[in-house]
């Protein structure tokens, strides 16, 4: 059980590390990259551009945060439970930020596998690190 925890938690370090600094490097075309959107066309001319292109640079500096403190808890989710379950409720609440967004905007494609993560990944997360720190 200690190891499947492990490899979640190592898969979904390297998801936020590699995306949050993808999108930190390159802002709104970054993210056009990780979502296969090819070029923004003439998005970038967009008046409202620049503050979105800022947004996202921070939310990718967050993502990779995130993907710090996973790699921080990861050889010792048992003593670390509280940081580690806050780190799991800052994903799940993403994905229900998706879900939201869904509803208000529409469902995009592309962002199907990261929502699926956010949704799946955190209540198993804690289940097994739950069931991990019974048993010490």
């Amino acid at each position: 059980m200690r190891l499947i925890l492990m490899a979640m938690t190592a898969l979904l370090a390297a998801i936020l590390l590699i995306a949050g600094s993808v999108i930190v490097l390159g802002g709104m075309m970054g993210l056009a990259e990780i979502v296969g959107a090819g070029s923004l066309g003439n998005v970038t001319e967009a008046a409202g551009y620049p503050l979105v292109d800022n947004v996202m640079r921070f939310l990718g500096a967050v993502m990779f945060a995130l993907g710090l403190g996973f790699i921080y808890s990861l050889f010792d989710v048992q003593n670390k439970t509280v940081f580690f379950r806050f780190l799991l409720l800052a994903i799940f609440l993403g994905g229900l930020a998706r879900l939201l967004a869904w509803s208000q905007s529409g469902v995009v494609l592309a962002t199907i596998p990261s929502t699926a993560i956010e949704l799946i990944f955190p209540p198993l997360m804690y289940y097994l690190q739950s069931r991990l720190t019974a048993g010490t």
